[in-house]
């Protein structure tokens, strides 16, 4: 641990790599163009100008011609004033005629300087004109690579390059490498796959985000342990209170049966079907809890005159039951694919609490709309509404509508909000905007 490298010392070590390399470039071809020269493959800038005297002495010879130049030069012969033989260019006749004014003029450019020289004797006349830079003394390698200064420059920028993108991909490489380390223990966790094998750096920076990775992981593997413990636990209670609330469930349908078969009051009578229904509904409560306890999904199906239906008998139910008035607005179907189970546990819970919050007698109004593009279910009571602290914060697990604040019972409005959620639907929860009246709003917004 205590001899891991830093990321530092390894792109240091890299920069003086390279400060080393080009050093390197620079002396290997500086040595390799003195061997060029000594060897004769290639003429020193100066060459031609040190054999000018050869010219000059040559010139003046009277079977001196043009062709007994070097290759290397370029000229314009003139005899009795008249041009005999030239062959530089025509852009550089300002120099040529300047040169016959002053024996030597010369034009700078950025690589080798070109001259122009004057020479006469008796009726003629040459001017010659010779560059200022390295070139080969082979004429046909001269014609290849007329500008070997400039290849030459070219040859050492591209070895250059290479070696020093050569460093810089082998760099890139050891940082990818490292950084893929963090990247496949992420993929681990998002994986879940808390059990990986571990994995090391040689770079200490690396190595402790690996090791924070490691740590985080184990974190997670215990609290997901004890989320695991606490799913188990809870879905063992779940099945054993949907198995134990099965007898009672069947001692009161044996006695509501004995029932049915005496000889009852009207009122008596309608108080039986009530109870049946309420058993009916407990037995399906009771088929949820095994489905949640499964983590089976509820099918969506349409909202059909049978699941309205359904909807408003819980409704009625629950308000005969505690002497409240049922209104019914607009019972409006859909085609919109609910969780009707779902909705029906959460009407009873939102109905309970208006129940609970209302007066004897009052009236408990349902609205079931169906618009252009959202479903809304609507319940309005005439008790004493939601509190501003209520109000002000969205509804929460632990958050009640009771002025004790006390833990929310059955679904409560936080798991009314989350089903309403999973329909990408809206919960809504006012107060009645009535001056004179009192009363709480819920409404559930079921988007297409």
């Amino acid at each position: 641990m205590a001899n891991r490298k830093g990321l530092t010392r390894l792109i240091t070590t890299y920069a003086v790599m390279e400060l080393l390399y080009t050093f390197f470039v620079m002396i290997f071809f500086f040595l390799l163009l003195n061997i060029l020269v000594n060897t004769g493959i290639v003429y020193p800038a100066n060459y031609p100008e040190s054999q000018l005297g050869k010219v000059e002495k040559d010139f003046k010879s009277e079977s001196w011609t043009p062709e007994q130049l070097p290759f290397f030069y370029k000229y314009e012969y003139i005899k009795n004033g008249q041009v005999v033989d030239r062959n530089i260019s025509e852009t550089y006749q300002p120099y040529v005629k300047k040169a016959q004014e002053t024996a030597r003029v010369s034009k700078d450019s950025f690589i080798g300087a070109r001259v122009f020289r004057y020479y006469t004797t008796n009726d003629k006349e040459l001017v010659v004109s010779y560059k200022l830079s390295p070139f080969f003394a082979s004429q046909k390698l001269n014609q290849l690579i007329p500008h070997f200064e400039s290849f030459y420059w070219l040859v050492v920028f591209l070895v250059w390059i290479s070696g020093f993108l050569f460093l810089i991909v082998r760099l890139t490489k050891i940082l990818k490498r490292e950084i893929k380390k963090i990247s496949t223990a992420s993929v681990y966790i998002q994986q879940q796959n808390l059990d990986y094998p571990r994995i090391n750096s040689d770079y200490k920076e690396i190595n402790d985000v690996l090791s924070t990775i490691d740590l985080l992981a184990n974190d997670l593997k215990k609290s997901l342990q004890e989320q695991w413990q606490m799913q188990e636990t809870e879905r063992d209670l779940i099945e054993s209170v949907t198995h134990d609330i099965r007898t009672p469930i069947t001692l009161i349908k044996g006695n509501l049966e004995l029932l049915d078969e005496e000889a009852l009051t009207a009122s008596s009578s309608e108080r039986v079907k009530d109870i049946e229904k309420g058993v009916s509904r407990l037995e399906v409560y009771v088929e949820r809890l095994k489905q949640i306890s499964s983590h089976v999904t509820e099918e969506k199906i349409p909202v059909s005159e049978e699941v309205l239906s359904r909807w408003i008998d819980v409704a009625r139910l629950l308000c005969n039951t505690h002497q409240r008035q049922l209104s019914l607005m607009e019972t409006d179907t859909s085609s919109i694919p609910l969780e009707t189970e779902n909705v029906t546990m959460a009407l009873q819970n939102i109905i309970s609490n208006s129940i609970e919050h209302s007066n004897l007698n009052s009236t408990i109004t349902l609205d079931f709309r169906d618009l252009e593009t959202e479903y809304r279910v609507t319940i309005t009571d005439e008790g004493t509404g939601f509190s501003d602290l209520f109000l002000a914060s969205s509804p929460s697990k632990y958050m009640s509508s009771k002025l004790d604040h006390t833990a929310s019972h059955g679904l409560g409005l936080y798991d009314v909000k989350e089903m309403v959620e999973r329909h990408h639907g809206t919960l809504l929860i006012e107060n009645r905007p009535e001056k004179n009246q009192t009363g709480a709003k819920v409404t559930l917004v079921f988007r297409k």
